[in-house]
């Protein structure tokens, strides 16, 4: 044969085991690969969770406020005010037909309200809402009288059970006859 060149077998036979990777090779990369999708996993769930319980403690705390708006709003025009125990707070509320008696307390993990003779009280903040101090402080001062209103906000969500946020707010009654 003219113009073929012998080849020899060694080299072919070296070319040929050199083409590959090694199984240790491809242990070791695989290794580092899941290594480095283990960590980008971890880091991804921790920020799900961590949006999860922004979005959870932003509606508690959008319900506490509500709560406590409701709140202002019948007691800044409230009179005869008292708190016989430091978890309800009673007062009287002007009406159209004279006045009526107007309590907030602590019961249940809840804020609740009852009017009239003060026997049913009706949870005014949500289920998912857990109230967990409540306390009214009557600071009669001359001209008008100031309630602070302090409490503690939390939820049962599994992640967040051991989180609370304190809110404290001063409110001063309103006397508009005088």
């Amino acid at each position: 044969m003219i113009g073929v060149p012998k080849m020899n077998i060694q080299n072919q036979k070296f070319k040929i085991g050199n083409q590959g990777f090694t199984i240790a090779e491809l242990l070791v990369a695989m290794s580092i690969f899941m290594v480095v999708i283990s960590i980008a996993i971890g880091g991804f769930t921790r920020s799900l969770r961590l949006q999860r319980a922004t979005t959870v403690m932003m509606a508690i705390n959008d319900n506490a406020g509500l709560t406590l708006e409701q709140m202002m709003r019948e007691i800044r025009v409230g009179e005869n005010f008292s708190v016989p125990i430091d978890t309800r707070l009673e007062f009287d509320k002007p009406t159209a037909a004279g006045s009526e008696r107007v309590a907030y307390q602590l019961e249940n993990d809840a804020i609740k309200r009852a009017t009239g003779d003060l026997s049913n009280f009706e949870p005014i903040t949500a289920t998912n809402v857990k109230i967990k101090h409540l306390k009214f402080v009557l600071q009669n001062s001359p001209g008008a009288p100031r309630i602070t209103v302090s409490l503690g906000v939390g939820t049962d969500a599994r992640d967040l059970e051991n989180v609370i946020t304190n809110i404290q707010t001063t409110i001063s009654a309103r006397n508009i006859g005088v």
